[in-house]
């Protein structure tokens, strides 16, 4: 799609003054091949992950990596 636009002359380049979280975007997340120059595309989402549990075994929302993985009895 950045080709296209960039194609159409529809897309210009950000301003990254107003994106100061850009600096935080990985290294391997920038200048790919759909925007080499890394001037009109910063990534939305990596990776999400949801969670879910059951609430008939745990007492407690957890709040931590270590509430889920920590077992509740010997045999759980």
């Amino acid at each position: 799609m950045i080709e296209s636009l960039r194609a159409a002359g529809r897309l210009g380049d950000l301003n990254f003054q107003n994106i100061p979280n850009r600096k935080e975007v990985e290294d391997e997340f920038t200048a790919l091949p759909f925007d080499p120059s890394a001037s009109s595309y910063v990534p939305l989402t990596w990776r999400t992950v949801g969670i879910a549990y059951n609430v008939a075994i745990l007492d407690e929302t957890p709040r931590t990596w270590s509430d889920l993985f920590t077992p509740i009895s010997p045999d759980r």
